[in-house]
């Protein structure tokens, strides 16, 4: 799975549980959560993305050093 193809499936998972639970933040949460223990696909999209993020944060605080 693509970085790309995991933050797309991620976004889509987050708006969808927003529709199903509202903006409050916990209820999102555990909607993700409970989807993801039952979608191996959604938990590795979690998985993927976040390393993506990870890894996009150090390279930015590596160019950032003088």
């Amino acid at each position: 799975m693509t970085d790309d193809a995991a933050l797309q499936m991620g976004r889509k998972a987050i708006e969808d549980a927003r529709k199903r639970v509202g903006d409050d933040r916990e209820a999102v949460l555990k909607e993700l959560l409970k989807r993801a223990q039952a979608d191996p696909e959604l938990a590795k999209a979690f998985e993927v993305s976040g390393m993506a993020i990870v890894i996009a944060l150090k390279e930015s605080a590596a160019s950032t050093k003088h």
